[in-house]
């Protein structure tokens, strides 16, 4: 054993160790009351387009308080948020339990509002089994996809990374979710893709509904990009001008010829 000094070794000493001490007092906090829910909205409530990723599985609570801010007109641009689904067989179809697919569609119901169906299962690296995800790590991947692309870039049949999952809809299964507003995966020559983007809006006959949504999400990422340039282009237009300057009329052809 060994005494070790930056001038020298000396033979014949033991080490001394030092008992291990656990550090404390630390705290995590999580934004729970409205007011601190207010402080965060209000601090982004001018920045870019947003797409926010919701942590909760189902209708939650926190899911609750997004969509309250995505839809209440608090902020200057257009948000979208993506919920994780349901993840099986068990948990696509049903209104009963609030953390089916089926249940979080209709709930928010909302061209602004993507639920994703599905949970990617992955071989261990020992080769001992399969571990199985949850749908938020595929809601996740295919927020990033969308939100990486252009905003006119549907995200019908692009792929994902996972190779499989924990159970693959049949046909009159896939044919349902679509219907109920439900984004889900199809097998497509060995690559699962998605079979269409869709958003949670319920009135979907229409690619385009009365009331101006769509059922389309890259037709709604359009409208928010647009809706985005017309404000910073306006402003500075018409903002501080006379009445005559900035009358209905030259807003309309603004806004038209854009």
């Amino acid at each position: 054993h060994f005494i070790i000094s930056g001038s020298n070794i000396t033979a014949g000493t033991e080490f001394k160790t030092t008992a291990a001490v656990s550090t404390s007092g630390g705290v995590t906090n999580f934004f729970t009351t409205a007011d601190e829910f207010d402080t965060i909205f209000e601090a982004i409530s001018e920045i870019d387009i947003t797409a926010f990723l919701c942590v909760d599985k189902g209708v939650s609570t926190l899911n609750d308080r997004i969509y309250a801010y995505i839809k209440g007109g608090m902020s200057k641009f257009t948000n979208f948020m993506f919920v994780p689904g349901g993840e099986s067989y068990d948990d696509i179809f049903g209104t009963e339990d609030s953390e089916t697919s089926e249940y979080i569609a209709k709930y928010y119901n909302s061209e602004q509002a993507i639920t994703v169906h599905g949970s990617p299962e992955l071989v261990r690296n020992t080769g001992n089994g399969d571990k199985q995800l949850s749908s938020l790590y595929l809601t996740a991947s295919i927020l990033g996809m969308i939100c990486g692309g252009s905003p006119q870039t549907p995200p019908t049949f692009k792929k994902v990374g996972y190779q499989n999952f924990v159970y693959a809809l049949k046909q009159k299964e896939r044919i349902k979710a679509l219907q109920l507003g439900i984004l889900h995966l199809r097998n497509v020559n060995g690559y699962w893709v998605i079979n269409q983007g869709v958003t949670t809006l319920q009135d979907n006959k229409q690619t385009i509904a009365l009331d101006g949504q769509s059922l389309e999400i890259s037709i709604a990422l359009i409208k928010a990009q647009l809706n985005k340039e017309l404000i910073l282009d306006a402003e500075p237009r018409f903002t501080g001008k006379t009445a005559a300057q900035a009358d209905p009329e030259s807003v309309k052809n603004f806004t038209e010829t854009k």
